[in-house]
């Protein structure tokens, strides 16, 4: 969708989008404290800054020469990166901008929505009976003769409850993305003075007893012929954020995911291979499994579904 084919480089980008995940899950002292942030006390920023940046610049670089040196003039935009190309072309925009844009696309759609993807299963895998019902609720619609499509995925209520309730209890971005507030602001007898940094808990108020009935269970089927959806329109729900600051790429990770987990859990009996329970690790920005969790898959389609 980014650069319209495979590219060995994206493979880098991949590998480097992950060590800044990594970084993410560590506690940063100037995330709590601003006045203290310059004093870069844990060494992300010195992190980011030599070893993460140089190479992304380098392999996103070379990725845009190639491109740039096959483009041909009035030729229609391919993908993402042509469409960026164009912009820079006609209305100036720095190639630092597309380089940038580059970054967030592949680092919020990549990351964040693998870690829901890895989770939807684990949990699924936790609960024997839910891979059941899904796969009955799959072989229904689909069959076995061919894989699920985009085009299944509303006909499909239960699997798109497993992803909702597996962004409820591991939203990708515990705390969100950090705000500001340019005015004073009083909220439940607390006043939030101009100017801060404020971080609101999307994992602790998907996990609230008091929204949620029995809030530490996962169940799917909470979703169904329920009015919840991701859009912000619910304040105990909201794995994107909500308002004009919601993720612009929600309605993507809303059909990328389930179709994912749809198409993994439909076209394979899974297995785990070891004993471990599911366990996460927790960031101020980011939240994913503590652990790989070791699987063999089965195929359970016909044959030519696969060719």
């Amino acid at each position: 969708m980014l650069f319209g084919q495979k590219l060995e480089a994206a493979k880098t980008v991949v590998g480097l989008v992950e060590k800044t995940a990594s970084l993410s899950l560590l506690i940063n002292i100037g995330e709590l404290f601003p006045l203290m942030d310059w004093l870069d006390l844990h060494g992300i920023y010195k992190i980011m800054k030599k070893e993460i940046l140089p190479d992304i610049k380098k392999v996103l670089g070379e990725i845009i020469e190639q491109r740039n040196g096959t483009r041909k003039e009035g030729q229609e935009a391919r993908d993402i990166l042509d469409v960026l190309l164009t912009l820079k072309d006609d209305d100036g925009v720095s190639e630092a901008s597309v380089m940038a844009l580059l970054m967030d696309m592949i680092t919020a759609g990549l990351e964040s929505s693998q870690n829901v993807a890895e989770f939807s299963i684990a949990e699924s895998l936790n609960h024997p009976h839910i891979i059941q019902r899904a796969q009955q609720e799959l072989d229904a619609v689909v069959g076995r003769k061919r894989l699920v499509r985009e085009e299944d995925l509303v006909k499909l209520p239960y699997v798109q409850g497993i992803v909702k309730e597996t962004l409820r209890m591991h939203p990708p971005g515990p705390l969100g993305i950090p705000h500001a507030n340019p005015k004073p602001v009083s909220i439940a007898g607390y006043t939030v003075p101009a100017n801060c940094k404020v971080l609101v808990n999307m994992w602790a108020i998907g996990r609230d007893p008091a929204c949620w009935d029995r809030a530490e269970e996962f169940l799917p089927e909470r979703f169904i012929n329920s009015d919840y959806d991701v859009a912000g329109n619910h304040f105990h729900f909201i794995p994107f954020s909500a308002g004009r600051r919601i993720c612009v790429g929600y309605p993507l990770a809303m059909r990328s995911i389930p179709l994912v987990v749809a198409t993994l859990l439909h076209s394979f009996e899974w297995k785990r291979q070891d004993g471990n329970s599911l366990e996460t690790a927790k960031g101020l920005l980011s939240i994913k499994l503590a652990s790989k969790i070791n699987l063999s898959g089965h195929p359970r389609l016909d044959e030519s579904a696969y060719y």
